[in-house]
């Protein structure tokens, strides 16, 4: 082996990194102190030297909760939010600004002080306003009045289950109607949902949030089974009925709450109103292939690798639906898993962080001989079967769908199709569906390629996200015109 010269040897304690960023003209170098002092980078090819960097400071949810609402100077509006659940990585705090739709992640670096993904600073005052500030431009923002919030808990009927929400309304005392919204997968608590919450009170509407059962301030042992769901979301359902200041309740969902919400709205004739984001027209078991096959595809799998891990998954939730497995499913299953192990493309697949945390939920099927997996499928669960057209066709009310084109998670174009069919079998003339091209699961508009990461990692982090032109306006336009106080 040839030696290295002295120039060629990094200094026992160097304090420079440098690297190349796709996209970005030029070297990056970090500088970081040997002893105390303060970190920076510089850009030499733009002539940019000395650029502060800031130790990230945890971020406390519960510190949090009390800066969550809507901040307004007349001009801009932003509404805070966070991602309070730590199921699939860590909390972490939000602005949206619907007027632009566009949700931005942000990273507390103080006790009052935070960069947001857009370059901004946003401080907090002591009388509690809202500083933003980019390059020489600073506003500040005042909480509004508007939504007025009420803490509210309800029963889930037949359990001792209490949930606990939040009901956002729009100023005035005259009923008004109302929605509740229904939880994707994750998050789980019900602040990462005000983006819609806010949206729907700008169309006249009360929105309630809460918690999901065993989650945040409601109570119970956590459970994530469709029929679990659907009961959180007829007590909400209920409970908004009860009050004199609203007139009608309608239901809005987003990704796998776009599971409960036909479910519930199939058997409830007082759902005025549906409206979805991400709707899955397929049963669960067919969605989630779809989801683990393109995370799999867009983390380098072969070809022919992703069509026999889809095979696998299939056969794996045909199995879980049923709690066992028969003896030509076990055997069919290892000679795919045989192919699987046996691929270079699929050892050096990077799992993703999520699934870390949850490992049922890797695109990759568990490796391990089929008999082993088999053995340890727990009881039956025939979620995993569902089918929501047969829900959707005897649901009569209005109903607005709102679809990526590109979503990762769900097949965009064969839900909208089995799902409008599904409706106009039942005779519901009503129905508003729209597909928004290059949009993902949150209807975000992803612009150029993600690089170091799947899309739906990126989108579950809300790094680079905005909204597709229109997402925002279309659902408060819709809203505003079918979700009409019911006349005396």
């Amino acid at each position: 082996m040839p030696s290295r010269s002295s120039a060629d040897k990094p200094p026992a304690s160097s304090h420079h990194w440098v690297g190349h960023m796709p996209g970005h003209d030029g070297l990056i170098r970090v500088n970081l102190p040997l002893t105390g002092g303060t970190a920076s980078f510089d850009t030499p090819a733009d002539l940019h030297f000395g650029h502060q960097l800031h130790p990230e400071r945890p971020f406390d949810p519960q510190a949090w909760r009390d800066r969550i609402g809507e901040y307004s100077d007349g001009d801009i509006s932003l509404v805070l939010g966070m991602w309070s659940d730590d199921t699939i990585g860590a909390p972490y705090p939000f602005y949206a600004d619907l007027d632009h739709d566009v949700v931005v992640r942000l990273t507390p670096i103080a006790e009052n002080r935070l960069l947001s993904e857009q370059g901004e600073e946003i401080t907090f005052g002591d009388d509690g306003e809202l500083r933003i500030a980019i390059d020489r431009s600073e506003a500040t923002l005042l909480r509004t009045q508007s939504p007025a919030e009420e803490e509210v808990s309800f029963l889930v009927s037949g359990e001792a289950t209490v949930l606990a929400g939040t009901l956002l309304r729009p100023a005035g005392d005259d009923p008004v109607p109302g929605v509740v919204l229904a939880h994707g997968s994750v998050p789980h608590q019900r602040d990462f949902y005000r983006t819609w919450a806010h949206a729907m009170v700008r169309a006249g509407v009360a929105a309630l949030i809460f918690d999901r059962q065993g989650h945040g301030a409601s109570t119970g042992e956590p459970r994530t089974g469709l029929r679990d769901n659907a009961a959180g979301i007829e007590a909400a359902l209920d409970f908004l009925n009860t009050r004199d200041d609203i007139s009608t309740v309608g239901l809005w969902g987003i990704s796998n709450g776009m599971w409960t919400v036909p479910l519930v709205a199939a058997r409830r004739p007082d759902v005025a109103f549906i409206a979805g984001t991400s709707a899955s027209g397929v049963t669960m078991a067919e969605a989630e292939v779809h989801r683990r096959t393109t995370a799999l595809a867009e983390g380098g799998v072969a070809p022919k690798a992703v069509k026999e891990a889809a095979e696998a998954w299939r056969l794996l939730f045909a199995m879980y639906a049923a709690g066992s497995g028969t003896g030509t499913q076990i055997v069919e299953l290892e000679d795919l898993l045989a192919k699987l192990r046996a691929e270079s493309t699929v050892r050096t697949f990077a799992v993703p962080e999520y699934a870390k945390h949850q490992p049922m939920l890797s695109p990759l099927p568990p490796l391990a001989p089929a008999g082993e997996t088999a053995g340890k499928l727990g009881e039956a669960n025939a979620d995993m079967q569902y089918d929501p057209a047969g829900s959707y066709r005897v649901i009569s009310c209005p109903v607005l769908l709102q679809f990526g084109a590109d979503d990762p998670n769900i097949p965009g174009e064969a839900s909208a199709e089995r799902i409008s069919a599904a409706l106009e079998e039942g005779g519901n003339k009503d129905v508003t569906v729209s597909t928004y091209a290059g949009a993902g699961h949150l209807l975000e508009s992803t612009d150029g390629e993600v690089v170091g990461m799947t899309r739906e990692q990126a989108t579950y982090g809300l790094h680079g996200v905005r909204l597709a032109p229109g997402v925002i306006g279309e659902l408060i336009d819709w809203i505003r015109q079918r979700a009409e106080p019911a006349e005396d």
